[in-house]
């Protein structure tokens, strides 16, 4: 009976090995007859890249002004690789754990990589928002574990006037954060 289900064992791997062979999962054979190797956008999913060459954010592009006042806050400090997003109303709860405030615009640094633990979102919020209340109910809300099988080091929320900055990342870049929020005057 041993040898039986051996047998069926070793059977099932050869079928298995064999058609994902032939429908090229193994072989690495990914070309559709275009030149395309199956990479770069042109083969129907939505991979974020536009035909090979540069991330495109799937949200739009994200406000030039708030990216740069990112850019600063962050200068200087040992983050990972990130890209920028839009902060939109759909993505709007899940960058910062609450619902979507009219007339907040915002822009995000995320990892490249879901693995590694990090993210930094600057929102500018409208006039007469409560910027205090904003930051409060986002700082209750926040999970740093988040992301699959990894947690952030640590995280913080910092207003500014109408400027909030939420991070959860290393430590080391929110107390650098920290000290570079006088960009946001």
């Amino acid at each position: 009976m041993k040898k039986f289900g051996l047998i069926i064992a070793i059977v099932l791997v050869c079928t298995l090995v064999f058609t994902a062979c032939n429908d090229g999962g193994i072989s690495g054979n990914n070309d559709n007859g275009n030149g395309d190797n199956g990479y770069n956008g042109d083969n129907g999913y939505d991979n974020g890249y536009d035909n090979g060459g540069d991330w495109v954010d799937p949200d739009g592009d994200p406000d030039p002004e708030l990216a740069a006042l990112l850019d600063e806050l962050v200068d200087g400090l040992d983050t990972p690789g990130v890209f920028v997003r839009e902060v939109t109303p759909e993505n709007f709860e899940y960058l910062v754990f609450i619902d979507y405030i009219a007339g907040t615009r915002g822009v995000a640094h995320i990892a490249m990589l879901n693995v590694v633990p990090h993210a930094i979102v600057l929102l500018e919020l409208p006039d007469g928002a409560d910027a205090a209340a904003v930051a409060a109910e986002i700082e209750e809300n926040s999970d740093p574990d988040r992301w699959i099988c990894v947690g952030a080091e640590d995280y913080a929320v910092f207003t500014r006037g109408q400027f909030i900055v939420f991070a959860m990342t290393d430590a080391d870049v929110i107390e650098g954060i920290e000290a570079n929020l006088s960009v946001l005057d």
